[in-house]
């Protein structure tokens, strides 16, 4: 079976599989001779996000696979702001459980080794350390990345340039303290990606971006005394990451996006809900986008139903290159504060918005330009509705 769409914007297609298989897996790819731009795919089961692809021209029989045990409905949703073909083929439905792809042969030559160990770090101190396996959450993961204690501490690595992106997983070091910590890549210098750590973490797939990148470093900060790692971090010499199936971030936490399913309260004319936007040449949905220059917010009624945002920041392309500085206010209260700067172009980051009712997001730029926060995802509080119809939802399949 192969299914193609050439329509522009959002396409999907739906089937009833009544909960009958356990995986799919196939390969997507850009169709040969249409239009050279990006697309994202999603696949929903029974309305909740499980697999969101960004789709590039160069891609070519891509391996994807995802666990949809216990599904009534699936959904495929092509997302395209310009014309252009991509396609998703061999897809195999199985009632086999889904397991990792295995990296010497389904990947074909994108996989190249295991960060830590295939390259080792030429730079660290004796709190980051290489660890053959690793338990978080009472499983066991190998080719760890171990980071020991309190304070900061830092390993660099020499990609060469050689490498597209890295993946793998993060959590807390079971038997180890109940403190948050923070993880950031750098590039070259350059944040490419924050991830905000705690201690119910455990096993969490992460992908980041090192086209280009030289000279990649890992920074562990803790304020308090815990262990974190990062374990299975492989590197890739093509831009399609790994897709594990065993992640512990349930089905159904991803609930819609702010500004569109939950749309501002209040905002100006200089903050604003758009369908797309340019950030460092690649196209992201789903935006808030801030224009001009001074002070300017919008505030979001959550009603304590979400539990983390996580979406994407960066510069405009195309304005003016001047910084900016990101806050997020829950109830009044910073919870979160970013410094922007112009060639910040797509940056992960996530808040923690739990137990609050009223988020408000300030740009403050001194001089005009224009950046944009995208894709910020609302992920359910337990203590929410949205939990608890998935709870009824998942009693009533089993």
């Amino acid at each position: 079976m192969v299914l193609t769409k050439r329509k522009l914007y959002t396409d999907t297609a739906s089937y009833n599989i009544d909960g009958a298989y356990k995986s799919i897996s196939g390969v997507y790819g850009h169709v040969d001779g249409t239009g050279e731009f990006p697309a994202t795919l999603r696949i929903y089961g029974d309305g909740y996000s499980i697999l969101e692809i960004d789709m590039k021209p160069g891609d070519a029989g891509i391996p994807f696979s995802v666990d949809i045990s216990n599904i009534s409905q699936l959904k495929l949703e092509f997302t395209r702001n310009h014309s252009c073909d991509y396609a998703i083929a061999e897809v195999i439905l199985s009632q086999e459980e889904v397991a990792k792809p295995p990296y010497d042969s389904q990947q074909q030559n994108s996989y190249k080794g295991h960060l830590g160990f295939d390259v080792p770090s030429y730079q660290s101190n004796s709190y980051v350390k290489p660890v053959e396996s690793v338990l978080m959450g009472g499983k066991e993961f190998r080719y760890g990345i171990r980071c020991y204690g309190t304070n900061t501490d830092t390993a660099s690595y020499n990609l060469n340039k050689s490498y597209k992106r890295i993946s793998g997983v993060y959590g807390h070091v079971d038997g180890t303290k109940d403190n948050p910590a923070t993880l950031k890549f750098y590039g070259d210098g350059n944040l490419v990606k924050e991830i905000e750590m705690k201690s119910n973490d455990f096993g969490i797939n992460f992908d980041v971006d090192v086209t280009d990148v030289s000279q990649l470093t890992i920074e562990f900060t803790r304020t308090d005394s815990c262990d974190y790692a990062i374990a299975e971090v492989v590197l890739m010499q093509n831009e399609a990451s790994i897709t594990t199936s065993d992640s512990s971030m349930p089905r159904g936490e991803y609930m819609g996006y702010l500004g569109f399913d939950v749309p501002a309260c209040q905002s100006n004319n200089y903050v604003k809900s758009i369908e797309s936007v340019f950030i460092g040449g690649k196209n992201y949905d789903h935006a808030i986008r801030c224009y001009g220059t001074n002070t300017d917010t919008a505030s979001y009624n959550l009603n304590k139903e979400y539990s983390l945002i996580s979406g994407v920041y960066g510069h405009v392309d195309g304005t003016n290159d001047n910084p900016a500085t990101l806050k997020f206010y829950g109830d009044g209260k910073l919870i979160k504060e970013i410094a922007m700067k112009s060639n910040d172009f797509g940056i992960d980051f996530d808040v923690d918005v739990a137990d609050v009712s009223q988020l408000t997001i300030e740009f403050t730029r001194t001089d005009s330009c224009d950046y944009a926060i995208a894709r910020v995802r609302l992920n359910p509080s337990p203590f929410g509705r949205h939990f608890e119809n998935q709870v009824l939802k998942i009693k009533a399949v089993l």
